[in-house]
């Protein structure tokens, strides 16, 4: 492949790339809008169905309580109730009575009807004879129905050993007083019923309730296994919906599957209600839609392909002339072919090339220059560090350099004859941990090099054999203003003989039977042995007291 057409191409791919460019952004911009409006709809219409069904739930919850307080109104389940002495049984017999027509309605209503006592919480009459007797003084629908209409959420009754809403409203006689609380068990058919009605046009669409422990209150289409007040909801419109949230989410569902999910919260009836459709189906429209722009777009790209490929020849044409001298001038000929004489641009860039190539050698020549200057400059600092580090290593103390990260960056001659560790089995480690330092060490050394950049005192280190060494240490702390980089200088000497002979000093003048001291030049005492206050009485430690002879 030659140059030229190199040249073309590249030209070429500029006018196409831009073009792809446009196509893509208006692509783009056509695709989401397509995208957003079908989505838009599909919201919509979730929307619209779930509001549908929020109606219907409350019709029939509506109509349940109607039932329960208008049973609960009769007055031969009163007269049953206030009967009282002996008469008690037979009157409960007469309420059982009174309840069991109540449960020959239509399908989908009371499973069981009962009266609880209101006292005891126990149930003294149910259309279940199985049931009386059955203790309900910590349920919900009893504590709640002394006081009013009451419905309990889906749950698994005891009483009735199925899921089922419960329900209960209070018994009273003419003048107020509680004579019961009557509670009714509703099964979730008519739920269910109310989630599966579908219009039959989306195929991925799906509606279920949920409680507050996030369990399924009704069965969703897509879950085999039975789930209600069985399995969990785990998603995160399901999360949000619980927090008494409602609204819109583009999320995965409880399988994993990309869905547009609406979510309401219920809290009259203390449940979420779901409606969701896939995200798939959703953007089915748009797949045909995109798949139409990208075939029209694939058509305009090869046309404009064609129209760039023209465009750039005529472009190139008067560059290759000027590459051809170029290529003489690399080779050293000057002014071999160059077009200087031309008033065009193409001479004007041959002209102006000239006078590149003329500043180009002059830098050349003046970056030789300089890179020999900075050379010998190196060379004769790092020849100053290294007489600079051969005096330290003269130094019988040991002079050691850390890092901002406490490990050894400089490690002398005299740290190596005092520790014992050589200098490439310091340089990298941590000082600590070397010389064992951790435990002797005063506290606050690295507080007190932060605040005030200085820190002197007395450690003890250990050598690499083991034995202790006492050192006069002397720390400085330096940060470097332009890296923010910071070095501790540590020099320690080794004092260890001297530590040892004022130990020794220490005992005698402790132990000493005779009567020792030691005065300041002002006639002061500074310390007395124990000597003296066995002897004299004196404290060993007086403030001002003067020597008399």
């Amino acid at each position: 492949m030659t140059p030229r057409f190199g040249v073309t191409l590249r030209i070429t791919l500029v006018f196409v790339a831009f073009a792809a460019a446009l196509l893509a952004v208006v692509g783009t911009l056509s695709f989401g809008s397509g995208r957003d409006a079908l989505e838009g709809a599909a919201v919509s219409e979730l929307l619209s169905s779930a509001l549908e069904k929020e109606a219907q739930i409350d019709r029939l919850i509506a109509l349940q309580q109607g039932r329960i307080e208008l049973i609960a109104a009769a007055p031969a389940l009163a007269a049953a109730l206030a009967a009282r002495g002996a008469a008690r049984p037979a009157a409960m017999a007469r309420a059982s009575d009174e309840l069991l027509p109540h449960t020959r309605l239509q399908p989908s209503e009371f499973i069981m009807l009962a009266i609880a006592d209101p006292d005891s919480g126990r149930l003294l009459a149910a259309t279940s004879a199985a049931a009386v007797g059955a203790a309900a003084v910590e349920q919900p629908f009893f504590l709640n129905g002394k006081h009013g209409y009451f419905m309990q959420p889906p749950h698994l009754s005891r009483f009735v050993n199925a899921a089922a809403i419960a329900v209960s409203a209070p018994i009273t006689a003419a003048d107020g007083a509680l004579l019961g609380v009557l509670a009714g068990w509703i099964d979730l058919d008519g739920l269910n019923r109310i989630m599966l009605q579908r219009s039959g046009v989306h195929y991925s669409d799906e509606v279920f309730l949920v409680n507050q422990a996030a369990q399924f209150v009704t069965q969703p289409r897509f879950l085999k296994q039975p789930g209600a007040l069985r399995l969990q909801a785990r998603s995160r419109a399901v999360q949000l919906c619980l927090a008494g949230n409602s609204g819109v989410l583009f999320s995965d569902d409880y399988r994993g599957v990309p869905s547009i999910t609406i979510y309401r919260w219920l809290p009259r009836h203390k449940l979420g209600l779901i409606t969701k459709i896939s995200q798939a189906e959703a953007s089915l429209p748009v797949r045909d839609f995109g798949q139409a722009l990208l075939a029209m777009g694939a058509l305009i790209l090869l046309l404009g392909s064609a129209i760039a490929v023209w465009l750039a020849r005529t472009i190139t044409r008067p560059l290759h002339t000027l590459r051809r001298a170029v290529a003489h001038f690399g080779h050293g000929e000057r002014d071999a072919g160059l077009p200087s004489a031309g008033a065009d641009e193409l001479g004007e860039l041959a002209r102006e090339f000239k006078r590149m190539a003329a500043a180009v050698a002059d830098k050349e020549a003046q970056l030789l220059s300089n890179a020999a200057e900075l050379e010998r400059r190196v060379r004769e600092r790092t020849q100053e560090l290294q007489r600079q580090a051969d005096l330290l290593d003269l130094a019988h103390d040991a002079i050691i350099v850390l890092d901002a990260g406490e490990r050894v960056a400089y490690w002398n001659h005299g740290a190596q004859e005092m520790y014992g560790w050589s200098r490439e089995q310091a340089l990298g480690r941590e000082l600590a941990a070397l010389l064992d330092a951790g435990a002797a060490a005063p506290a606050g050394i690295a507080a007190t090099l932060r605040q005030h950049g200085r820190w002197e005192g007395r450690l003890i280190h250990a050598r690499r054999d083991g034995s202790r060494a006492v050192v006069a240490s002397r720390q400085a702390r330096h940060v470097d203003e332009r890296s923010q980089s910071t070095v501790t200088l540590i020099i320690n000497s080794d004092i260890t003989e001297h530590s040892q002979a004022e130990e020794e000093l220490n005992k005698f003048f402790d132990l000493s039977l005779d009567l020792l001291c030691i005065a300041s030049v002002d006639g002061h005492f500074k310390r007395l042995n124990p000597a003296w206050e066995k002897t004299l009485g004196y404290s060993t430690n007086p403030p001002k007291l003067r020597i008399f002879l």
